[in-house]
């Protein structure tokens, strides 16, 4: 099965293109999904559908500490300088270590040289 994972607006379009290349649906809040929607209400639509979100904004992992625990997964990409390449390059590190299982309804903070996993 096909995972689907909403990007932020914060993601650069060539980060989920890459995404789509390696399997993943991505749906992109910048192409009308939910565009300019609070955190909390793309947090809830991700929890109904079982969706991940892929973003750069750590207000996330205060939902999901705060409110949605165990209920979402939380891709949160700590990277510096915050362009395409480098988050391509990081996202390309940790799919190939993380399993979806060890992973579902987790916080994911992953950069470039760890990879913690909150639950």
């Amino acid at each position: 099965m096909t995972q689907t994972i909403i990007v932020d607006e914060n993601i650069p379009e060539s980060v989920a293109k890459y995404l789509d290349a390696r399997g993943f649906k991505t749906l992109r809040i910048s192409d009308d999904f939910l565009k300019s929607a609070k955190d909390s209400v793309i947090a809830k639509y991700a929890a109904e559908k079982g969706l991940q979100i892929l973003t750069l904004d750590s207000d996330f992992a205060q939902l999901y500490h705060n409110i949605f625990r165990g209920r979402i997964t939380v891709l949160l990409v700590k990277a510096n300088p915050t362009n395409a390449e480098n988050i391509i390059g990081i996202l390309d590190v940790a799919l190939e270590k993380i399993r979806k299982t060890e992973t579902q309804n987790k916080l994911l903070i992953i950069s470039k040289k760890r990879i913690r996993i909150i639950s």
